[in-house]
Order: C-alpha cells, then structure tokens, then sequence
C-alpha cells in the first residue's frame, strides 16, 4: 500500500470571479509544484464556469502538513472569497495529525456548504460520525447496507 493521501474537492466558483478564480488557481498550482511532496494538483473547471474540480495528491502526511501551512498563509483567504467548497472527498491512510488538521476544518466547510456561520447557535454541526473511518468500518457500513 502507498503512503500517498489524497484528495478531489468540489467547488461552486462564486458569481462575477471566474476570472480572478483561474489567476489564482495558476498561482495555487504553481507554488505546489514548487513543493516536493506535492506530487498531483490538477484543476477542472465546468464549461458554464459554476463549478470547479481540483485533485490534489501527496506523496505522504508530512507533505500534506507542508502543503496545508502553505495554503493557510498563502492563498486560503483570496481562495474561500472566490469559491465555496461544496464537496471533499480524502483518500489514502491519514495519520492522526491530519485527521486533527482536516476535522477542524470540517465544522467550517459544514458552515460553507450549508450558507451559515460557525458562529450561528442554530445551524448543522459535526457529530462524532464526522470523522474519517477505518477500512474495517467502512466495509461493515456498507456490508450493512445490502442486506
């Protein structure tokens, strides 16, 4: 099994900045290629310009750490003005310092997704079930399904 993690997020492109949302997809990509763990960022963007795809894949969970202090103090801001996060689907075996770092983003993409704010008593929260399962769980779920 490969120490790769990886992950395919979706993105609605706010109205009017498509363009200033392709700049700095360029530059996102751009400075992560420039990061040595990085080993995949790709990007997609639907022909209406409404929603976009990125697949970004690492070499391990300390390029993932790398990846996301990067992104924190360089693009995070400029990035959530432009787009929402719709969807993030993550893969491979993260450690548990990046579950730690993903689930305390999750609250926040749980308010992006749903139009609220973390501050709002009275919105969607993260439950214990918001978490990443093992591969053992995640076949019992399932195999509990199709009976």
């Amino acid at each position: 099994m490969t120490e790769n993690i990886y992950w395919v997020l979706e993105l609605d492109v706010h109205a009017g900045g498509l363009e200033s949302f392709r700049a700095l997809m360029l530059e996102m990509v751009a400075a992560a290629n420039r990061e040595p763990g990085t080993l995949n960022y790709e990007w997609n963007i639907s022909t209406d310009g409404r929603v976009c795809h990125i697949y970004v894949r690492y070499r391990n969970c300390a390029a993932v750490m790398d990846h996301m202090a990067s992104w924190d103090g360089n693009f995070s801001r400029r990035f959530t003005a432009l787009a929402t996060i719709t969807r993030m689907s993550v893969y491979g075996a993260p450690d548990a310092q990046v579950k730690a770092a993903l689930a305390g983003r999750q609250d926040a993409l749980l308010c992006i997704a749903g139009g609220s704010y973390v501050s709002e008593d009275e919105r969607r929260r993260e439950t214990p079930e918001h978490r990443f399962k093992s591969a053992e769980e995640m076949r019992a779920l399932f195999s509990a399904q199709r009976r």
